[in-house]
């Protein structure tokens, strides 16, 4: 196995590199070395056929993460002449990781997780969901609503919890307003994203002031996973705060598909948990 992805690999890597949107800005030579050295730890992470490592770098869980309607618009931004549509290069980082991940790899790395979670819970706790704050409020759709996601409106400092039991596999505090490279995604800025092995669903909370989890925790549904705040790119910006970014990914073992709950959906589970 390990000679095979190896061979991909440096196939892919030979002649995959960044493709720019036709009006994007090129990264500086900074950012494109910090890029190359990404990629490269991916490379050599992959090539390792050690996919507990995996969960040590961000941009491997994320290429893992996200759905495949995420990864088509990123394809399709390259190409726009817009450049705010053109792909980040923390995004750039994640689409030329995703090709890596091959079945095997994914598949290891996802088992472990199953056997991380039951040997912490002793088997599992069957499903629950709970609601991620205790007060929020839904704000009338505008031109920057999410398709694949649901802003929920609170105070900052608001406590954010886990709406359901998992291991944590992703878990960044480091967003700086002037180091846009400082966590994974640019407008996500501190988030923690938990997947839950019973339900194959990955859970993602963005624009956190505080996250107080780490990788690999085992956590139950309800617990604190952080405050609310305004990191990000967007959510710092005046009057683009106070509120919590929430996605729901599912994945589904069969096909290797990630499809992402819409914002309907999302709506709706949200109310049936505050009737509950």
């Amino acid at each position: 196995m390990r000679r095979a992805i190896m061979v991909f690999v440096c196939g892919l890597m030979c002649v995959q590199g960044p493709v720019w949107g036709a009006r994007q800005k090129e990264p500086d030579q900074r950012t494109l070395e910090f890029m190359r050295e990404e990629i490269e730890r991916a490379k050599s992470t992959l090539a390792s056929s050690d996919p507990d490592q995996i969960l040590d770098d961000p941009y491997q869980v994320s290429a893992l993460y996200y759905s495949d309607s995420f990864f088509a618009k990123l394809q399709e931004g390259t190409s726009r002449k817009k450049s705010k549509s053109a792909p980040t290069p923390q995004d750039e980082i994640v689409l030329a990781i995703k090709p890596l991940l091959l079945p095997e790899i994914e598949n290891h790395y996802l088992g472990q997780l199953r056997e991380l979670f039951a040997d912490a819970t002793d088997g599992g706790e069957g499903e629950v969901i709970v609601a991620p704050l205790d007060n929020y409020e839904f704000r009338k759709c505008s031109s920057r609503c999410h398709d694949d996601a649901i802003d929920l409106f609170t105070a900052e400092g608001s406590l954010v919890r886990t709406m359901a039991s998992g291991v944590v596999v992703l878990a960044e505090d480091g967003w700086q307003p002037n180091r846009p490279l400082a966590t994974v995604s640019q407008k996500g800025g501190n988030e923690v994203i938990v997947f839950n092995p019973e339900t194959n669903r990955f859970y993602r909370y963005c624009h956190l002031d505080t996250v107080f989890v780490q990788t690999r925790d085992i956590i139950p549904a309800g617990m604190a996973i952080g405050t609310v705040g305004h990191s990000g790119k967007n959510a710092s910006l005046k009057g683009h705060g106070q509120h919590l970014h929430l996605e729901i990914n599912l994945y589904d073992p069969s096909t290797r598909s990630r499809s992402s709950v819409s914002r309907k959906a999302l709506t709706q589970l949200l109310k049936k948990i505050k009737r509950s």
